[in-house]
């Protein structure tokens, strides 16, 4: 059993300082980490997911088959399950804007504020409109991502209204599984997918060139694999901080 935390020491914990060039490194570079290792697993799902559809299309064109493609809606769940999985951490670590959490936009957020009052302890670069706009997007993006807006059920009942959606019995309640889905519903997925992957290596590439003028010197990665197995000692710190949070049980 975790032994109770103080509040004094949980109130140490929850939320990291930034006051010092020292602290805007430490924090830049978690940053910077977290967002690679994620963009590596969503590079690599949308690898698989592009092999898929051009083996669907494949055998369309040595089949000769001339309706619609159809892939198992399993397969397609799967992928959207892994996509949304990275693109939801994507969101959070660079649009969130919240007191308490790590992202680009709050580490951007201060800077440019204290650029403002002239209390910034040290220099660093200035990002383009065009990189503060993207932040913004995400900011709306993972706002909206991370819940379920009753805009969504509006739109499904103005869809019901005009005929382009089945619409709902009061009793029994039905819920639709559909077995297939077109190729062009996967290919969508790919495409909206791959378009965000590019606009999130975009605000990392920036991160980097932050990293490198608070350094003074050109920022290198290098991702090394290493044969020691994840152990639970791994999940140390989730579980401190969930505690922290004061989320018990769930995690």
């Amino acid at each position: 059993m975790m032994e109770v935390l103080s509040k004094k020491y949980k109130k140490k914990l929850k939320q990291f300082s930034l006051n010092e060039k020292t602290d805007f490194i430490i924090y830049l570079q978690e940053l910077i980490v977290r967002t690679d290792k994620c963009l590596v697993k969503m590079k690599r799902n949308l690898d698989n997911l592009a092999k898929l559809i051009k083996k669907h299309d494949m055998n369309e064109l040595e089949e000769g088959f001339s309706g619609e493609i159809i892939v198992p809606s399993e397969k397609y769940g799967m992928y959207v399950d892994l996509l949304s999985n990275n693109t939801s951490y994507l969101l959070n670590l660079i649009g969130d804007q919240q007191n308490s959490s790590i992202s680009y936009k709050k580490f951007r957020y201060i800077i440019d504020r204290r650029i403002k009052k002239k209390s910034l302890k040290f220099e660093i670069r200035e990002i383009d409109e065009e990189v503060n706009k993207i932040l913004c997007d995400l900011n709306k993006m993972r706002n909206w991502f991370n819940h379920v807006p009753e805009s969504l059920l509006l739109s499904e009942i103005e869809l019901i209204r005009e005929g382009k959606l089945n619409s709902h019995k009061l009793q029994p309640i039905e819920i639709y599984y559909p077995t297939y889905c077109s190729l062009n519903v996967v290919k969508d997925l790919y495409e909206t997918s791959f378009g965000f992957y590019n606009i999130c290596r975009k605000i990392h590439q920036n991160a980097k060139k932050d990293y490198s003028s608070l350094i003074g010197k050109s920022v290198t990665i290098n991702r090394i694999s290493i044969d020691e197995p994840k152990t639970m000692e791994y999940f140390e710190a989730t579980k401190l901080s969930s505690d922290v949070q004061g989320i018990k049980g769930y995690i």
